[in-house]
């Protein structure tokens, strides 16, 4: 999927994108996480709201959730691979 940024064309590598909303106020753009993350997020916040689970707990599962959906990247594994080696 590309998006377009600055009047540039850039090529966004994540498959799970959802839509991109302008935030005009700001001159912000959100991206939104696409239907499975969404869903994922919208678990944990319903848990926390019917208190199965408290907030801050939620909060911690999905920074987790996000960090580790982060390092599953390639690109994101080769530069850590990269750092470690010292190049």
């Amino acid at each position: 999927m590309a998006t377009k940024k600055n009047g540039k064309q850039s090529s966004n590598g994540s498959t799970n994108a959802g839509p991109t909303i302008r935030i005009p106020l700001l001159d912000a753009h959100l991206t939104l996480p696409g239907p499975p993350k969404l869903a994922y997020y919208a678990g944990l916040g319903a848990m926390a709201a019917f208190e199965f689970i408290d907030w801050p707990v939620a909060l911690v599962i999905a920074a987790g959730h996000e960090v580790a959906t982060r390092t599953r990247n390639p690109e994101v594994q080769q530069a850590a691979e990269g750092a470690e080696s010292g190049a």
